[in-house]
């Protein structure tokens, strides 16, 4: 858990103070990242929860921008 929590600082600290490449995780990533299963991540994507960038066929990550929306850190679009 203290990892999990540890990786959720890293995605504040990267907005906070700038990191000009966006990261992309792969479900798996940030299903271990929140602790919870791949599927769940999965139903979040499906839900509209999490957005997807679809990289190829069959291939979609998740930007660390959207991670900081779904933790509430930041926001889509105006306030």
């Amino acid at each position: 858990m203290i990892y999990n929590v540890y990786k959720c600082l890293i995605i504040v600290y990267n907005r906070e103070w700038g990191d000009d490449m966006e990261k992309l995780y792969t479900i798996k990533q940030v299903a271990e990242i929140f602790s919870v299963h791949a599927n769940t991540v999965r139903r979040w994507i499906r839900e509209g929860k999490l957005k997807t960038v679809k990289l190829e066929v069959g291939t979609e990550r998740i930007t660390e921008k959207e991670l900081r929306v779904f933790m509430g850190v930041e926001h889509h679009g105006k306030w």
